[in-house]
């Protein structure tokens, strides 16, 4: 019983790290420009080294994450290998996916007095992959593949949490998963659950010491690296490097509040691209004729038009010289890019992608308030189980993995 609420715990701290993105909108707080703090580069520098970034023990962290985006991609690929050996593949990903979630530690003093929320508020996840293979030697058919998987999952109020020892677990939602070859039904794994609320049916400690330490272990090496100048650092040297890092990390003062903002835009990424593109053909010299080049250009102009809007917001917030928040947002559209290979008269391949990031992020809150937790009261309506509902979901999920269908 305990293994399986310890795989549940897992799923979701994995589920809660994997997953991060909604609205099109940046949710991290509005920055002025009037509170910028105007620095020299290296007295941006100098204040940097100057934050304790190699100690972040806190007994407390918070961490909300949210993820909400869309996907649409094709691969087909006909190739000819001549004497009559072919092969025809095709690939298409549709999915979308709207997250929010929330994780937060208390670590007391013991076991008893830690308390640890791992929930679930929002989790939509749509997908359609079909994986079409067919292969050809001789003129005769040797393998030929055609399946499709669907996902249909919609989670919300649901949660893992600790306390006094115990492990409490509650989960709503329902969950669509089917497996189809050449347009038949083979496999389908569906379930449906309505706020159940379970907790193990044992007296034994579900949140041992060993936990404990282990989960303190883990914060006590919660580490940044610190912003050093070098010994030898002289003004004017590495000149260029350095005007790109004061472009790109801005200081901002509100009251006893400091903020570093790294803030990456579209243009800056075409940038970016344009200086590693230069690189890339002056490490290889001249070209020795005129298309040397051409299909790789032809690629970077595809990759450029298809980028319509992107921006990175990352920030650590600072306050007594000690980090008090660390924030993430990332936004963009990556959308029309359609783009063909040709293998030297060997046959072609072609790639389509359709990709809208409207949010991908966390705050990490090291000093956070205490967010809304069960109450003794409501603990008092879970019910006790030997084996929790949702055991019967996973072992729908690893049939699936069996290889006769």
């Amino acid at each position: 019983m305990k293994k399986i609420y310890l795989v549940l715990t897992l799923i979701f701290t994995l589920v809660l790290v994997a997953c991060t993105e909604t609205e099109k909108t940046n949710p991290l707080p509005d920055l002025s420009g009037q509170d910028e703090v105007e620095l020299s580069i290296t007295e941006k520098i100098e204040f940097l080294n100057e934050i304790e970034l190699d100690e972040l023990y806190f007994d407390r962290v918070l961490m909300e994450q949210f993820a909400k985006f869309s996907m649409d991609y094709e691969n087909q690929v006909d190739r000819n290998y001549g004497g009559g050996d072919t092969q025809q593949s095709m690939t298409s990903i549709k999915a979308s996916l709207d997250y929010l979630s929330r994780s937060y530690i208390d670590l007391g003093a013991n076991p008893s007095q830690t308390k640890m929320l791992q929930a679930i508020d929002k989790l939509d996840f749509e997908a359609n992959v079909r994986s079409v293979n067919k292969i050809k030697s001789n003129n005769q058919t040797t393998y030929d593949q055609d399946d499709t998987f669907a996902f249909d999952i919609n989670v919300s109020d649901s949660f893992l949490y600790i306390a006094n020892k115990n492990l409490f677990l509650q989960y709503n939602g329902t969950f669509d998963l089917s497996i189809q070859q050449k347009g038949q039904a083979k496999k389908t794994v569906d379930a449906q659950y309505d706020m159940v609320r379970e907790k193990p049916n044992t007296e034994e400690d579900q949140f041992t010491q060993a936990d404990y330490d282990q989960i303190r272990q883990m914060l006590q090496q919660l580490t940044l690296d610190s912003f050093e100048i070098p010994s030898d650092f002289e003004e004017g040297e590495f000149e260029e490097e350095l005007a790109t890092f004061n472009d790109l990390v801005k200081i901002y003062q509100s009251g006893d509040l400091y903020t570093i903002r790294l803030h990456l835009t579209k243009a800056m990424i075409d940038d970016l691209i344009d200086l590693a593109v230069e690189n890339f053909k002056l490490a290889y010299g001249q070209p020795t004729s005129e298309d040397q080049f051409e299909q790789f250009d032809e690629a970077i102009a595809a990759l450029k038009a298809a980028l319509k809007s992107f921006e990175i917001d990352f920030r650590i917030e600072i306050l007594d010289k000690k980090v008090d928040r660390i924030l993430f947002f990332a936004a963009g559209e990556f959308s029309d890019f359609d783009f063909d290979v040709e293998y030297d008269g060997m046959g072609e391949e072609n790639q389509k992608l359709d990709l809208v990031v409207e949010k991908f992020g966390f705050i990490l809150d090291f000093t956070p308030e205490t967010p809304a937790l069960p109450t003794a009261s409501d603990l008092e309506a879970f019910v006790a189980v030997d084996s929790p509902q949702i055991q019967e979901l996973f072992e729908q999920l690893q049939s699936l993995s069996n290889p006769s269908m």
